[in-house]
């Protein structure tokens, strides 16, 4: 995958993620509130559905930001289930019955320990050499549709010194502090007419 797609997907999965955060800390909070005791303590009209892994009230917030990981990961379709259900009840079975740590994520964009950098793309299509005009002259190469938008070349080269352009992407990890307002989604028509930072450390300072 190349490392422009990851992090479309990574603006995708930051958009849901937010707009899971405020209703999951409601139902969590609503069960926090009977403290550290088993499920089955809660009052008997608010059980839980059968096969939930929670073993207390206070589960969800403690294994919040692995669940809201997961819940995210599931997609837009899901999240479009739970907003729209009826009940707030049935809101919170939905969240208890799915809530659990994540056994997927995004690629990892991290390099390993020893320099090594992932393995995203096919290698003959990152064949440009280790400097920034390599970049831009393999990136001119592709479609449109293909090519990183002007955020997207600020970001994943910020702090580029002019070393190995390629390595800088991933120590900055593809800008994925500043996924969740989805810079990697849009085009460089719209991004002009949105005037939103260029620089990077402004924009993160703006989240």
């Amino acid at each position: 995958m190349p490392p422009l797609e990851v992090a479309e997907l990574g603006c995708v999965f930051g958009y849901i993620y937010e707009k899971y955060t405020e209703p999951y800390n409601e139902i969590a909070d609503s069960l926090a509130q009977y403290g550290r005791v088993s499920m089955d303590s809660i009052p008997q009209d608010l059980q839980i559905p059968a096969g939930c892994i929670q073993c207390d009230a206070t589960d969800l917030t403690m294994r919040a930001d692995e669940n809201l990981d997961t819940l995210a990961s599931m997609g837009p379709i899901f999240l479009y289930r739970f907003l729209h259900r009826e009940s707030a009840l049935d809101r919170r079975n939905l969240i208890l019955a799915n809530a659990r740590p994540s056994l997927g994520s995004l690629p990892d964009i991290c390099p390993g320990s020893d320099g090594s950098l992932p393995l995203l793309h096919p290698a003959d299509r990152s064949n440009f050499g280790d400097h920034i005009d390599g970049l831009k002259r393999f990136l001119a190469t592709l479609p449109r549709s293909e090519r990183p938008n002007l955020l997207c070349d600020s970001y994943f080269l910020c702090f580029y010194d002019g070393s190995d352009a390629f390595e800088e992407i991933f120590d900055v990890q593809l800008g994925s502090a500043l996924w969740r307002w989805g810079y990697a989604l849009w085009e460089d028509e719209r991004l002009q007419e949105w005037n939103p930072p260029i620089d990077y450390v402004t924009a993160f300072n703006c989240r």
